[in-house]
């Protein structure tokens, strides 16, 4: 009898283990697609999923726009002589419209932060909604859409890390929702909305000697704020890319830097909750990068471009014009 009662229990944990290990969410195989190499290799730009299309906006010195199906076809949809070449803004899709916030232009060598807004039903005719905005010029900045309204949060310019959020309708009024946040000043953060809560997540602040965060903060109304943890197990990092798809929060690269030295990760992890973390990738296929973008898209985990940057403070930068994808399997 007691042995048929262990072999019972036995049974039991392993049926549980089971189905707790096909209910969790996994990753394929990554695929690495082919054709990406047709646009110039870049950091610090936008990507969107847009009219059944992964876009690709800006970055490095560049001002301008592809498209792809899949991934793999890319088009070059045009280059935008009123941008100039546009790096360090953000981007989100909201009412049918592709927008781009504020940045880092470079306009006859010489390099301007701006306020500006742009936005396109089409990604070829584009307006200037705003040309001033009332937040103040910066790059790094993080935007999203939620609750029907336009949200910018924190960014920098130059010694400057802001950390106030703004809200519009129509990416031309704006209202302020907070001067200072509870996060405090940061830039190069990454902002999310996943189960129905903005997300901010680690980034770059001042106080730090290094500089990089790992904390994370949500909040249900864009003004009220939780810090959800404080200590992320991957450590301070920043440049990371930062996709919501499945269920999950997906973190992927990203670079722990000081004065001196530096470092870039290739490794992936993901969180349901944002708070318990799961290491899916200790070292994936592509090359460990920052700067780099992060999107879910047709039920796939991509990652593109960015750059590796040197170990120490004057060494080697590589710039990557590559695509990834793997599928999230539920």
């Amino acid at each position: 009898m007691r042995d048929f009662l262990r072999r019972l229990c036995l049974m039991i944990l392993i049926c549980s283990a089971f189905l707790h290990t096909v209910s969790a969410q996994s990753l394929g195989d990554w695929q690495q697609a082919t054709g990406a190499d047709r646009w110039d290799p870049r950091s610090s730009f936008s990507v969107l999923s847009f009219h059944g299309r992964i876009w690709i906006l800006g970055g490095g010195r560049e001002n301008d726009l592809w498209n792809s199906p899949d991934g793999k076809e890319w088009t070059k949809v045009q280059t935008l002589s009123d941008w100039h070449p546009n790096q360090h803004s953000c981007s989100i899709v909201f009412d049918g419209r592709m927008w781009v916030f504020g940045g880092i232009k470079t306009i006859d060598g010489h390099v301007q932060i701006t306020n500006e807004v742009w936005s396109s039903s089409d990604g070829i005719g584009w307006s200037q909604t705003k040309s001033v905005s009332p937040w103040k010029k910066r790059g790094d900045t993080a935007a999203t859409q939620f609750l029907g309204k336009i949200w910018l949060l924190g960014g920098q310019a130059g010694s400057n890390a802001f950390g106030d959020v703004w809200s519009s309708t129509d990416g031309e009024n704006w209202e302020q929702i907070s001067a200072m946040a509870p996060w405090g000043g940061r830039y190069n953060h990454s902002v999310l909305v996943h189960h129905d809560k903005i997300w901010v997540i680690a980034g770059y602040s001042k106080p730090d000697p290094g500089g990089n965060c790992d904390d994370i903060w949500s909040s249900s109304n864009g003004r009220d704020w939780e810090r959800v943890i404080s200590s992320l197990p991957w450590g301070k990092r920043t440049g990371m890319g930062v996709a919501s798809e499945g269920d999950y929060i997906w973190v992927s690269g990203g670079y722990a830097g000081g004065l001196t030295q530096n470092k870039s990760y290739n490794d992936v992890w993901s969180s349901e909750d944002g708070r318990t973390w799961k290491r899916m990738e200790a070292s994936a296929p592509w090359s460990a990068r920052c700067g780099h973008a992060s999107l879910g898209f047709k039920g796939n985990l991509w990652i593109i471009g960015g750059e590796t940057l040197p170990q120490k403070k004057f060494g080697r930068q590589d710039l990557w014009n590559d695509a990834w994808n793997v599928p999230i399997r539920n």
